[in-house]
């Protein structure tokens, strides 16, 4: 009997993994990591400066500028004033160093990550429409956000002649099991 059960949960994680797969949705285990950061307060409008405070101090600092960049973003546009929205753009570090303002050094505790990749406008509603479907994803397979939302941005954006930004986004949600 026993084997019998362990044949079938290895069956059904199987299938579940398969769907992962197949839904482009995937929960992977990660180790913590230490990584510099810009912090920011308010309008998402703030990006390029952000990124270009990054890229400019990274480099005075001697990190170099071969990093692939990431936003972290601690609460919901749709829930808080765009005046109270924190959040940072940063780079992983090998180990934690010392950094000179306006980077901090911080780190990243969160091992249990939901993840889903994203290919297009960041202006649109599609970009909006992939975070739900992610948050969907998570809570009818048995998990509850546990963190913060990261962005890994898999490619240099690019900008339309309407001044919108594009690109490739692996998003990353801390979770647990409910």
């Amino acid at each position: 009997m026993r084997t019998i059960v362990c044949v079938l949960i290895s069956v059904l994680s199987l299938v579940l993994f398969a769907e992962e797969e197949k839904t482009g949705f995937k929960v992977k285990e990660i180790e913590p990591f230490f990584y510099c950061a810009v912090e920011k307060t308010g309008s998402f409008e703030q990006h390029n400066e952000a990124f270009q405070t990054l890229y400019e101090q990274a480099a005075q600092q001697g990190f170099g500028s071969d990093f692939t960049p990431f936003g972290i973003y601690y609460n919901n546009p749709n829930q808080v004033p765009v005046e109270d929205l924190k959040w940072d753009v940063g780079f992983a570090l090998e180990d934690s160093v010392d950094a000179k303002a306006p980077l901090k050094v911080k780190k990243w505790e969160y091992t249990m990550l939901a993840s889903s990749m994203y290919k297009g406008s960041f202006d649109g509603p599609e970009f909006s429409q992939a975070i739900a479907n992610l948050m969907s994803w998570v809570m009818e397979n048995g998990y509850t956000p546990a963190g913060p939302m990261m962005e890994k941005f898999m490619d240099m954006p690019t900008q339309d002649a309407d001044g919108g930004w594009a690109g490739t986004v692996n998003f990353f949600l801390p979770v647990q099991k409910q």
